[in-house]
């Protein structure tokens, strides 16, 4: 059965081009545009792992992020945190998320080809 993965990112090209590029890869591609919808999306089809920008309107990533591994039911779903690069938070940005537990941290732009690795180690885990 094909794994699926969450894309939460607030800006509509990026989602794009993530579903387009993991599901040419096999995968089954859920999209979110802002945090609270993402959190939506969860509570109804449980994702096998998540690809997460932190900046983002109406409810941030890292809101996203603390709810659900504080979450019993959620906390357990590998998360890839997905961020634009700036000179102030990228190293803050990097560190919180793996105090925090996060499984992979990727900066804007990406390498797709780094993406991809990292996406395969984690779901070859799930199996």
């Amino acid at each position: 059965m094909a794994k699926t993965i969450l894309v939460v990112d607030d800006e509509e090209d990026i989602r794009h081009m993530l579903r387009l590029i993991l599901e040419k890869s096999g995968f089954v591609v859920e999209t979110a545009g802002d945090g609270q919808e993402a959190l939506d999306q969860v509570r109804d089809h449980r994702p096998d792992l998540i690809l997460l920008d932190l900046k983002m309107p109406r409810l941030n990533g890292y809101e996203v992020f603390v709810r659900l591994k504080s979450d019993e039911q959620f906390k357990t779903i590998p998360i890839i945190v997905v961020t634009a690069v700036t000179q102030d938070s990228d190293q803050e940005d990097e560190e919180w998320a793996r105090r925090m537990g996060a499984e992979g941290f990727v900066t804007k732009p990406f390498d797709l080809s780094e993406l991809g690795r990292r996406i395969e180690e984690l779901i070859s885990k799930l199996i």
